[in-house]
């Protein structure tokens, strides 16, 4: 979506430079080649409607248009080119000064279906909306920043947006009170259409505005989970109750190669899409997870490690290929390990193993504390792999590029025993 904003800005900025900044020569040089460029699609189009005489007279329009501009002619010779040929296009076609519309439909149907064809078999975008594969990618999360002293203006926050993809939150109480409402709300309102959906909440007299919905205000912002449990217990809420202070992050937007797992079979260590359908303990239609299992494996997790035993390993062999599994065990940049703690169903000890059978999968969440994975729906069918995941394209930020390019942070993330949510 930043991507997309960042494009049609360029295009504005373009348009904007060709009309007012960029010298008469070149205004009149940029209209020639739009008209050549839309001569030669209306031959492209009509020419079995167009008599041989007038498919001529086009065809020697457009020749000396291009010799003119491989000549790099003069302002005059360009200036005289063009009132002539808008006069010959005028006669040829007195019925069409602008594009038709059935031209127009003609054109948009065919982008449709290419895109439609682009996404359905090759390469389809995708979106991150949760943290059961960070730090690998990020879905929806918010990030506490105590340097945050204040809301950016207009300009600095779609900066922000369409680069990070990040919201700015700044909400903190300053009034004793009680919670007098909270309700979602939108930022942008077109019709029926909501844009930037937000969260108000009103504590006394004071409103304050969580840059995300309902839910997800509830989920990522600890400080609106202890005003409401103190609405729900008839406790004040007093002044200086820290709501809300970073920011919001919307979560990476991913390419999936559609294409190659018809040749090849999946490997271990891929991070795939795969569709839900016929899995039990799920809560969506498409998921993203890290290929840990294939085919003939048996497995098991010991000490947040996972091991594997095969055909070609007939002792149970730490997986550490490739390097994504060397991450899960560095315990640094927030990897920390495979958990096997009592967890859903299978591999919940470390003497439980699980067997795959042929087309069979197993997926793993890199967050593994806090991921909704094959330890609790059980193996993938072969038939359920939409394709890899390769390519995070938008925000902006350090996970740009192919997926499992960068290296972990360089901090320290020891295993935790609680339990979050599971995603």
């Amino acid at each position: 979506m930043g991507l997309v904003a960042y494009l049609i800005l360029f295009s504005v900025c373009m348009q904007g430079y060709h009309r007012y900044i960029a010298s008469k020569r070149s205004r009149i040089r940029r209209e020639i080649k739009q008209i050549l460029k839309h001569l030669n699609q209306k031959l492209n189009w009509d020419r079995d409607l167009l008599v041989d005489t007038k498919v001529a007279s086009l065809e020697a329009i457009i020749e000396e248009g291009q010799q003119l501009l491989k000549n790099k002619a003069s302002e005059e010779e360009f200036t005289n080119y063009l009132q002539n040929t808008k006069r010959k296009v005028d006669k040829f076609f007195p019925e069409t000064p602008q594009v038709k519309v059935s031209d127009f439909l003609e054109f948009a149907v065919v982008v449709v279906v290419i895109i439609m064809a682009l996404r359905t078999l090759y390469l389809q975008p995708f979106k991150i909306p949760t943290g059961s594969m960070q730090p690998t990618l990020f879905g929806f999360h918010y990030q506490a920043d105590e340097n945050v002293k204040g809301t950016p203006g207009i300009f600095a926050s779609i900066f922000d947006w369409m680069t990070y993809g990040r919201s700015t939150v700044y909400a903190i109480t300053n009034t004793e009170g009680s919670l007098q409402n909270i309700e979602p709300s939108a930022a942008l309102n077109l019709g029926p259409l909501r844009l930037f959906e937000e969260t108000k909440i009103q504590i006394a007299e004071k409103s304050y505005t969580i840059p995300a919905d309902y839910s997800l205000t509830q989920k990522h912002f600890p400080g609106v989970r202890k005003v409401i449990y103190a609405h729900q217990n008839n406790l004040p809420i007093p002044a200086g109750v820290t709501l809300g202070q970073g920011y919001f992050y919307t979560g990476d937007h991913i390419i999936v190669d559609r294409v190659s797992y018809n040749f090849v079979e999946p490997k271990r260590g891929d991070v795939v899409v795969f569709v839900t359908t016929g899995l039990q303990n799920v809560s969506g239609l498409h998921y993203i997870k890290r290929l840990v299992g294939i085919p003939g494996d048996t497995l098991k997790i010991v000490d947040r490690k996972l091991y594997v035993r095969n055909e070609k390993n007939p002792e149970f062999t730490l997986v550490n290929l490739p390097v994504a599994f060397e991450r899960m065990y560095s315990f640094k940049g927030g990897y920390k390990g495979y958990s096997n703690e009592n967890m859903g169903i299978y591999l919940r000890t470390p003497e439980e193993t699980i067997t795959l059978k042929e087309d069979e999968y197993f997926m793993l969440g890199d967050n593994s504390e806090s991921s909704g994975d094959s330890r609790f729906f059980g193996v993938i069918p072969r038939k359920n792999i939409m394709g890899k995941a390769c390519f995070v394209w938008w925000p902006f930020s350090r996970r740009w590029g192919v997926i499992d390019h960068e290296e972990p942070l360089e901090f320290d993330s020891p295993p935790t025993s609680g339990l979050g949510y599971f995603e």
